[in-house]
C-alpha cells in the first residue's frame, strides 16, 4: 500500500497523536477539570492504565493544545518540596525553595484564571504526597488530574477523604485496537496497511503504543537500509 517512489526516505513521525478513545476519554475528563464553569467538588481526576497504554503522550499532547493546563512528571524518591518546585516552574517559570513558597506561587496563579495541574507516574507517589496534593487542590482551589498505572486507584481508595474527591468517571486506558494501528500508520508514517498486516502488528503489539512505535521505527530503519518502498 505504500505509493511513494522509492527515493522517498520512508519516516516515521512520533510526535502524532492518535485519537484513540482512551486519548478522547482522558481529553473529555481534562477539559471538564479544566471547565471555570466546573464544581471544585472533586476536582481530583484520575487516569489509569498498564504502561505503553499513551497515558504519558496523552498528558503531554493536552498541555500542548491548552495553556491551562501544565504536564510534571513524579520521580520516584522525590520530596514534596521537588515536586512542588516543579509544578512551580510549569505554571511560573519559577522554582521556589520553601514549601510556603511554593504553595503561594501555585494559590496565586489559581485565583488569577483556572488552571489543571496534570500529574504523570502518580502511582509512584507516597500516600503523603497524595494527601498534599490533596491539600494543595483544596486550598488552592486547583483541580489536579493524576495520571498512573493501576496501582495508584488501590492508593487512592485506601484513604476516604481522597477517594470521596475523585471526579467521575476514572479515565482508564485500555489495550489499543487494530484500528488504531492502522491511523497510527497512516497518519505517521503516510501508509495504507492490508488487514492481515494490520492484524500482524496489533497482535505484536500486545495492547501497547510504545511497542507500536518502536516497531514502525525499526521496520522504517530497515526499509532505508535496504533501499526499500
Amino acid at each position: 500500500g505504500y505509493t511513494k517512489t522509492a527515493a522517498d526516505q520512508l519516516t516515521v513521525d512520533t510526535n502524532i497523536l492518535v485519537k484513540t478513545d482512551n486519548v478522547s476519554r482522558f481529553f473529555a475528563l481534562a477539559d471538564d477539570l479544566s471547565d471555570p464553569d466546573s464544581s471544585m467538588t472533586s476536582s481530583l481526576g484520575m487516569a489509569i492504565g498498564t504502561a505503553e497504554r499513551g497515558k504519558s503522550h496523552a498528558s503531554k499532547k493536552y498541555c500542548e493544545k491548552n495553556d491551562t493546563a501544565v504536564y510534571t512528571l513524579y520521580v520516584d524518591g522525590f520530596s514534596r518540596v521537588q515536586l512542588l518546585r516543579n509544578i512551580c516552574h510549569e505554571l511560573a517559570g519559577t522554582r521556589p525553595y520553601s514549601f510556603g513558597a511554593c504553595v503561594a506561587i501555585i494559590a496565586e496563579f489559581a485565583r488569577v484564571s483556572r488552571r489543571l495541574i496534570i500529574i504523570d507516574e502518580a502511582d509512584k507517589c507516597p500516600l503523603s504526597i497524595l494527601e498534599m496534593l490533596r491539600g494543595i487542590n483544596e486550598s488552592c482551589q486547583v483541580p489536579i488530574l493524576l495520571v498512573g498505572e493501576e496501582a495508584l486507584k488501590g492508593k487512592v481508595d485506601s484513604v476516604p477523604r481522597l477517594r470521596s474527591r475523585i471526579r467521575k468517571p476514572i479515565c482508564v486506558f485500555d489495550n489499543i485496537k487494530p484500528g488504531d494501528v492502522s491511523v497510527f500508520y497512516s497518519a505517521s508514517c503516510g501508509i495504507t496497511l492490508d488487514p492481515a498486516l494490520v492484524e500482524t502488528l496489533y497482535r505484536r503489539s500486545r495492547g501497547g503504543f510504545r511497542t507500536l512505535v518502536n516497531e514502525a521505527l525499526a521496520l522504517a530503519k530497515i526499509a532505508r537500509a535496504s533501499g526499500l518502498n
